[in-house]
C-alpha cells in the first residue's frame, strides 16, 4: 500500500481485526473499505496547492474514518475545498491583502476541521479582510485629497464635504470594529466614499465654481456693456483657467477691475460716455493692474479739472464749453498741463470782456469821447 506511510499502515491495519476475517465475505467488505480508502488518498495526492504535510492530515483524516463511507467523503470534499482556497489565496485574487495576512489566513485555511468552518468562518474572513484592507486605502486616499485639494474644498458645496467627513468617520468606526463587520458594509463604505469624492472633485467644483463667478459677471450689467461682461467671463471660462486656484485668481482680478469701474461710475463730472470709455479700457487690461491704476487717475484728473470748472475756478470759463476738449485727454500729465490752457483762456476771456466794454461804451456815448 504505497498510497500510505509506514504509520499510516499500521493506523489503517489497527482498524480491522484479522483474525475476525474468518469468512471470505468479511474479507471482501474490509477490502472494499481499504480500496475505498486507497482511491480517496490517491485523489487527495493529486490535488493542487497541498503541501505532503497537508496530505498527509487529510488521509489521516481519511483513516480515523475508515469504514465510513459518509465521514470519508466529508474528508474528502474538506481536502478538495482547502486546496481550492489555497489556490485562490493570493494577491491575483485578493489585490489588497498583505503577505502577513495572506500568510496568517493560508495557515487558518489548513487548520479548517470541517467544510463548514472553512467555508463560513475563514473564506468569509478571507473576503473580509481583503475588503477591509480596500476600505484603508480608499480612506486614505480620500483623506489625501482633503490635505493636498484645501482651495477644491473651500470652493466646493458645503454640504458635500459634510458628506464626505461623515463617510469618512463612519469609515473609520468599520475599520477599527475589524473583519468581522462585513465586506458587505466594507463594499458599501467604499461605494459611499467614491460617490462623495466624486462630489468634490477637482472638475466638478470647479465646473460649479466658475458657474457662480459666471452668474455674478453677468451680474455687473448696471455698471459694464454686454462686451464688457462678456469679456470678463470669457475669461474665467477659459480653458487655460484648468484649477480652482487659477479661477480664483482670476476672479479676483475681475473684482479688482469692477472695483475700480465703480469708482469711475462714482466720478460725477464725467459724461456717461467717458466713464463707459474709461471702464472698457479697465476690462481690456484686466491682467495689467498698473495700466488699471492709471486709468483711474486719469479719471479723477479729469473729474477733479471739472469740478473746479464747474465750482468757477476759472470765472469767465464754463464746464459745457471745455467737456469734449477735456475728455479727449490721455494722461494725467496732459490734464493737469490743461490747467494753464484754462488760465490762459480765462485771462484772454477777461481781457475780451473789458475789450468788448470799452467798445460797447465807445458806442454809447461818442459825444463824450469826442
Amino acid at each position: 500500500m504505497s498510497e500510505f506511510e509506514n504509520n499510516q499502515k499500521d493506523l489503517l491495519k489497527a482498524k480491522y481485526d484479522d483474525t475476525n476475517l474468518n469468512t471470505l465475505q468479511k474479507i471482501n467488505e474490509v477490502f472494499a473499505k481499504v480500496e475505498a480508502t486507497k482511491s480517496l488518498s490517491n485523489q487527495i495526492k493529486q490535488l493542487p496547492n497541498l503541501s505532503p504535510e497537508d496530505q498527509k492530515k487529510a488521509i489521516d483524516n481519511l483513516i480515523s474514518h475508515f469504514g465510513d463511507n459518509s465521514a470519508q467523503t466529508n474528508d474528502f470534499t474538506l481536502a478538495q475545498k482547502i486546496s481550492e482556497v489555497l489556490g485562490t489565496l493570493n494577491t491575483n485574487n485578493y489585490p489588497f491583502l498583505t503577505s502577513e495576512e495572506i500568510k496568517d489566513l493560508t495557515n487558518k485555511v489548513k487548520s479548517a476541521d470541517s467544510l463548514d468552518k472553512l467555508v463560513n468562518v475563514v473564506v468569509k474572513e478571507i473576503e473580509n479582510t481583503n475588503k477591509l484592507e480596500e476600505l484603508k486605502i480608499k480612506k486614505q486616499q480620500a483623506e489625501n485629497y482633503k490635505t493636498q485639494n484645501p482651495n477644491v474644498l473651500r470652493a466646493a458645496n458645503p454640504e458635500d464635504v459634510k458628506e464626505l467627513d461623515k463617510i469618512l468617520a463612519k469609515s473609520q468606526k468599520d475599520i477599527a470594529a475589524g473583519q468581522q463587520i462585513g465586506k458587505d458594509t466594507f463594499e458599501e463604505d467604499i461605494r459611499k466614499i467614491n460617490e462623495a469624492l466624486a462630489k468634490v472633485s477637482a472638475d466638478k467644483v470647479l465646473k460649479e465654481l466658475k458657474q457662480r463667478q459666471t452668474a455674478e459677471i453677468n451680474s455687473y450689467d448696471n455698471l459694464l456693456t454686454p462686451s464688457d461682461i462678456n469679456n470678463l467671463a470669457s475669461a474665467i471660462n477659459d480653458l487655460n483657467i484648468d484649477t480652482v486656484e487659477k479661477a480664483n485668481d482670476k476672479f479676483a482680478e475681475i473684482q479688482t477691475v469692477k472695483q475700480k469701474a465703480q469708482e469711475i461710475e462714482s466720478l460725477d463730472q464725467l459724461t456717461p460716455t467717458e466713464k463707459t470709455k474709461l471702464k472698457t479700457q479697465l476690462v481690456n487690461n484686466l491682467a495689467n493692474p498698473t495700466e488699471q491704476q492709471r486709468l483711474l487717475d486719469l479719471g479723477n484728473s479729469k473729474n477733479k479739472l471739472l469740478k473746479d470748472l464747474n465750482n468757477n475756478n476759472w470765472p469767465k470759463l464754463t464746464k459745457a464749453q471745455y467737456q469734449t476738449q477735456i475728455e479727449s485727454l490721455n494722461t494725467k500729465e496732459e490734464v493737469e498741463n490743461y490747467r494753464t490752457q484754462l488760465d490762459k483762456d480765462n485771462e484772454k476771456a477777461l481781457l475780451d470782456e473789458l475789450i468788448k466794454e470799452i467798445e460797447d461804451y465807445k458806442k454809447a456815448n461818442p459825444i463824450v469821447l469826442d
